[in-house]
């Protein structure tokens, strides 16, 4: 279990450089969330939370490319367990694209010009909620 703790203490360490990264720094803390959330003692509940997922499939459904910008929003699924899984599924998807993470954050979250706003936004509104409640559903396996 100290193990787990070890790696939640990184993962927050990851979440806050995340939150304090300029546009041309984020990428080295969500790549090492990313990284974090695929370590071994996670594989079977991660394997339980994306269990029949399509991350392309779901994005599409929530397609924004005719709406304003800022405006889209995204319909997550009641299943608590299945927004934690599409929810991962975007964290690896950020860091193998980071630039994915900013036009996620420009249709999804735009509050103004700046890129690194869509990415707090992201951080804030969708990464800190998941790993609490990622934390919570592990602690709980």
């Amino acid at each position: 279990m100290s193990n787990r703790n070890d790696i939640f203490t990184q993962i927050n360490n990851a979440v806050l450089d995340l939150q304090a990264a300029q546009h041309q720094t984020f990428e080295r803390p969500l790549k090492a969330l990313a990284r974090l959330l695929q370590n071994e003692e996670f594989t079977p509940i991660n394997a339980q939370l994306m269990e029949g997922l399509d991350l392309d499939a779901f994005l599409k459904e929530n397609d924004c490319a005719s709406g304003m910008i800022g405006s889209a929003t995204i319909d997550w699924p009641e299943d608590p367990k299945k927004s934690m899984g599409y929810i991962l599924l975007l964290i690896q998807k950020f860091a193998a694209e980071p630039k994915f993470m900013t036009d996620f954050g420009y249709y999804y979250y735009h509050s103004d010009n700046k890129l690194i706003s869509g990415i707090r936004f992201i951080t804030g509104q969708m990464i800190i909620p998941f790993i609490r409640d990622y934390k919570m559903f592990v602690e709980n396996k």
